[in-house]
C-alpha cells in the first residue's frame, strides 16, 4: 500500500501538494496539528483548514484526518492539555468552532497494513493506563464525586445512566477502531457531561511529571516522544509526526527491541511517500545523534 504522509501541518500550505499525487497514492494520512504557525498568521490558518476538511470530504475514500496536541488544545479543559507553544488565545473559540464543525472527519488514529499512524504513538503503558481510565466508568468514581450524592444507591443510579451507552467490555475489546469510537462519542458530547469525559479528557491532556515535552511513556498518543516510544512501543510498527527528526523529505526510521518507528515531522512540513510493503532499515537513537551532530557541526563551519 503506498501512503502519502502529511505532517504536522502548523498553518503551512505545503500539504497542497498532495492534490497532484492523489492518484499515485492509496491513501492520504494527515498527521495532525493543523493549527499555531509563526509564519501563517490568521484568518489563513482558518482557511488553510477548511480547505483541508474540503480535499478531505471530497475525497473521503481515500484522505484521513487524524488529531495532534495542537488541535487538542482548543478543545481541551484544562490547563495541561492548552499549554502548546503558538497557542493563539485570541482565536481559540474560533478554532474550536471549526474543529467541532468537522469533527466527523478526525480519528486518533488508523491502522494501514499493518502499520500504526498516529500523531504521536502508542506506548504500552499510555495503553494501559487508558485502559484504568475506560473501566472507571464502572468502578467507583474519587471521592469528590461521590460527596455530592446522599446515598451509594443514589450515586450508582446516576453513574449507570451517565455511562448508558458505554457497553460493558474487558481488555481483549480494546482496539484502535473501539478508541475511535470512543472519541467520536466524545466529540458528539463536547463540551456536555464533564463528570462523564473527564477522566478520558486528562489522558489525552498531556500527562505526565517529568519532561514538559512529553518524553514519558505515560503519554498517550498525542504527546509522546520517539524516545520514551522506542523504549516502551505497543505496536511493532508505527507512523508519527509531532516531533521534527526530519531534515529531508523522506522520513527518518528508527529502530529498537524490534520496533520500528517511522517519523516524519520536519520543520519544512515537507510530505512524504511511504510504502508499506517496503523494508525499512533503521537505525538506533545513538546512530541517529551522532549523524545529527556531524550535521550540526557541518552546518556551523
Amino acid at each position: 500500500m503506498k501512503i502519502l504522509i502529511v505532517p504536522d501541518i502548523h498553518g503551512s500550505h505545503e500539504w497542497k501538494k498532495a492534490k497532484s499525487l492523489l492518484s499515485q497514492v492509496d491513501k492520504i494520512v494527515f498527521l495532525g496539528d493543523y493549527w499555531d504557525s509563526w509564519e501563517n498568521k490568521w484568518p489563513d490558518q482558518g482557511e488553510n483548514f477548511k480547505n483541508i476538511c474540503e480535499f478531505a470530504r471530497k475525497f473521503s475514500d481515500k484522505v484521513i484526518l487524524l488529531y495532534g496536541n495542537h488541535d487538542h488544545a482548543y478543545l481541551s479543559q484544562s490547563r495541561n492539555g492548552a499549554s502548546c507553544s503558538g497557542h493563539q488565545e485570541k482565536h481559540a473559540s474560533e478554532i474550536r468552532s471549526l474543529l467541532l464543525a468537522n469533527k466527523d472527519l478526525i480519528k486518533l488514529a488508523v491502522e494501514l497494513d499493518g502499520w500504526v499512524f498516529s500523531h504521536a504513538g502508542f506506548s504500552k503503558y499510555a495503553i494501559s493506563l487508558m485502559k484504568d481510565v475506560i473501566h472507571s466508568y464502572y468502578d467507583e468514581q474519587p471521592e469528590f464525586i461521590k460527596t455530592t450524592f446522599n446515598s451509594y444507591e443514589e450515586y450508582d443510579s446516576y453513574k449507570k445512566d451517565l455511562c448508558k451507552d458505554l457497553h460493558q467490555w474487558d481488555e481483549s475489546e480494546y482496539s484502535i477502531e473501539f478508541l475511535n469510537k470512543l472519541f467520536a462519542d466524545r466529540l458528539k458530547d463536547y463540551p456536555n457531561n464533564s463528570d462523564k469525559w473527564q477522566f478520558f479528557d486528562q489522558k489525552l491532556d498531556w500527562d505526565g511529571h517529568f519532561s514538559g515535552s512529553g518524553d514519558e511513556t505515560s503519554q498517550f498518543c498525542l504527546w509522546i516522544r520517539p524516545h520514551s516510544l522506542l523504549e516502551d512501543a505497543a505496536y511493532p510498527k508505527q507512523v508519527v509526526g509531532h516531533t521534527e527528526y526530519c531534515f529531508w523529505s523522506t522520513p527518518e526510521v528508527l529502530t529498537k527491541n524490534g520496533n520500528t518507528l517511522v517519523i516524519a515531522d520536519s520543520r519544512d512540513h515537507h510530505i512524504m511517500m511511504f510504502d508499506t510493503k517496503a523494508e525499512y532499515i533503521g537505525r538506533s537513537e545513538l546512530e541517529f545523534n551522532k549523524a545529527i551532530k556531524q550535521l550540526n557541526n557541518k552546518i556551523c563551519n
